[in-house]
């Protein structure tokens, strides 16, 4: 949410990992969308960074920032929250050659004369999966009741100017293998 207000967006939009990833950061799907927010490889090396040796879409803080930037771009692109969460699902461009096609400017315009086969049960319904979503957790308890709520992670950050040897830091975590890869997700 700090990342969010940070870039003046609304803090609901923090809740699009309920219907991305369940708020999963080993998600992965078969599309290679990967982490809490299930960037596709293309739109991962726009925002962060995705090599051989470091995956930034699994690193929840990392792949926050990107998430929030790329939400401002497509509002900024296409003027209109609905749209910019379905750009999310289909892709800015795709939402754009939508709107072309149908000479329109609202989701509604997509949804009820947008035919291609791209723009299909997932694209078309995924504002409104948000939209849903957004409102159960809003509203857990009527829902659920009470949850228990698991304890916040705690830990350390530290930032490495040069390279260090995955070994060496495990080693220097004074921590297991296991519990060094849950903490250093990317």
């Amino acid at each position: 949410e700090r990342i969010f207000t940070g870039y003046g967006l609304p803090t609901r939009l923090t809740r699009l990992p309920l219907v991305e990833s369940s708020f999963n950061v080993e998600a992965y799907s078969k599309a290679a969308a990967a982490g809490l927010w299930q960037f596709i490889p293309s739109s991962a090396r726009i925002y962060m960074r995705l090599n051989s040796i470091v995956d930034d879409r699994r690193d929840p803080w990392t792949s926050t920032d990107a998430a929030a930037r790329h939400l401002r771009d497509d509002y900024n692109a296409l003027g209109s929250w609905p749209l910019a969460l379905t750009a999310y699902n289909h892709g800015r461009a795709g939402v754009a050659k939508g709107l072309r096609t149908v000479n329109g400017s609202t989701l509604t315009d997509l949804i009820e004369r947008y035919g291609a086969k791209s723009f299909g049960f997932a694209s078309s319904n995924f504002y409104a999966e948000f939209i849903a979503a957004s409102e159960i957790e809003r509203d857990y308890r009527k829902h659920y009741g009470d949850l228990q709520r698991e304890p916040q992670l705690r830990f350390d950050s530290v930032l490495v100017r040069d390279y260090v040897p995955y070994d060496t830091l495990r080693k220097l975590a004074g921590t297991d293998d296991d519990e060094f890869r849950r903490l250093n997700p990317a």
